[in-house]
């Protein structure tokens, strides 16, 4: 059963396992995500529309609009959605699982380590497509004056991305590890993507009933509140999954 959690799912999960994986991840992310195209081109492709294009057409304004909180929060999740179907059905497929999971590493720290890097990446890649916006709108439109996100801004796009990104990781990585293939995988990431759009429909709608005018910045603690329950959902999920046959 995907969602429940299996029985004997006791596992001892050491910080220096998951980080042991996630060296390794970043090592195969490095290599697997430079040799992409795709990749890339999701990469560049959302530093242009995110940190060029928008920035442009709103000016000075693109910091203090919903537009940039909503592109702060969706990033991490489009930046992933090609390329985690690859965590363990990208194994499966090349045949290495078998030696993956002959080591001594736990189920545990295996699926939270190949999380860790995803999350960080996105996350930190989120924020330098967000600071870039600064190149377009100081020296590409004629104006004059200093303009930057409000520290309000800044920890509702930083906190609201590093939710997204641990949504994106885990999820993927759970389809993957559910996932016979890798296209197979990453198809299922997009309904994990309209999810996260009706999350942000769910709290939004719902404030709009108590407040009409609630604006996305309004509304960001309760969203963050949302997503961060989601996120422990899925990494409990995630840390008592078994991917060796539980011994009797």
């Amino acid at each position: 059963m995907f969602w429940g959690f299996p029985k004997n799912s006791k596992q001892e999960i050491r910080l220096s396992d998951i980080l042991t994986v996630a060296w390794k991840e970043w090592i195969e992310w490095k290599r697997q995500y430079g040799s992409l195209k795709a990749g890339w081109m999701i990469s560049i492709g959302m530093l242009v529309l995110f940190g060029l294009i928008l920035p442009l057409q709103f000016g000075a304004g693109w910091f203090d609009q919903e537009m940039a909180l909503y592109a702060w929060a969706f990033l991490p999740v489009l930046l992933l959605l090609r390329s985690m179907g690859d965590t363990y059905a990208g194994e499966r497929e090349r045949h290495t699982l078998e030696t993956l999971l002959s080591t001594r590493l736990p189920d545990a720290a295996l699926s939270l380590g190949k999380m860790l890097i995803p999350a960080a990446y996105t996350w930190l890649f989120s924020q330098v497509v967000m600071l870039f916006a600064l190149v377009p709108v100081h020296f590409l439109i004629p104006g004059k004056g200093w303009h930057f996100y409000s520290l309000a801004m800044l920890a509702a796009g930083g906190g609201l991305s590093l939710l997204s990104s641990l949504y994106a990781a885990a999820s993927g990585v759970l389809l993957s590890l559910r996932a016979e293939t890798v296209d197979a995988a990453n198809q299922a990431m997009f309904l994990f993507l309209i999810l996260f759009g009706f999350l942000f429909g769910a709290v939004r709608g719902g404030a709009a009933l108590l407040t009409p005018a609630t604006g996305m910045l309004a509304i960001t603690p309760a969203l963050s509140v949302v997503l961060g329950v989601v996120d422990l959902a899925l990494i409990a999920r995630l840390a008592a999954s078994h991917l060796r046959t539980p011994s009797r």
